[in-house]
């Protein structure tokens, strides 16, 4: 089924509203397609990523980030003004004033690991840990071909 002519996807959309309740209280199951990945993860636990035809994943959504997505960040505000500022396990991404952004692979260290590394070291006036935005996870997947000819177990359709 093809949405009407000039639907405009927006996930806060009677229409997306519709399909989440159809899907959870129903069991049925809906099929979108789409290139925008971010209204996808509002909306999906299982996706299916497919290229020329192949299926190269599919399973959970969230086992694909944590495979995949890997890449967190830290953004601190500090309290005062530090020239030389390491932490050891993230690089530093950005700094703008007494703000720096952080960037650290979820496998390898912590955020909490890191916090308190920085804590014990710097004055904090603020922080905030993000994800990797679940765009950049799949372009990687794809410019990094991260899933061709990988022997990755999809999971059962059923479940």
């Amino acid at each position: 089924m093809n949405p009407p002519s000039g639907w405009t996807w927006s996930p806060s959309s009677a229409s997306v509203i519709s399909f989440k309740y159809i899907n959870q209280e129903k069991g049925t199951t809906i099929l979108l397609t789409t290139h925008d990945i971010s209204d996808v993860q509002k909306l999906c636990e299982r996706v299916l990523i497919i290229d020329h035809g192949k299926i190269l994943f599919d399973g959970k959504l969230a086992k694909l980030l944590a495979d995949f997505g890997g890449k967190r960040f830290l953004s601190v505000e500090f309290a005062e003004h530090y020239p030389d500022i390491h932490l050891q396990d993230a690089d530093v991404v950005k700094i703008d004033g007494n703000q720096v952004v952080f960037s650290f692979e979820r496998k390898a260290i912590s955020a909490s690991k890191l916090i308190n590394r920085l804590s014990a070291n710097y004055r904090i006036s603020d922080l905030e840990v993000q994800n990797q935005p679940i765009e950049d996870t799949i372009r990687q997947i794809y410019e990094g071909q991260l899933l061709y000819n990988h022997p990755y177990d999809t999971e059962d359709p059923a479940s």
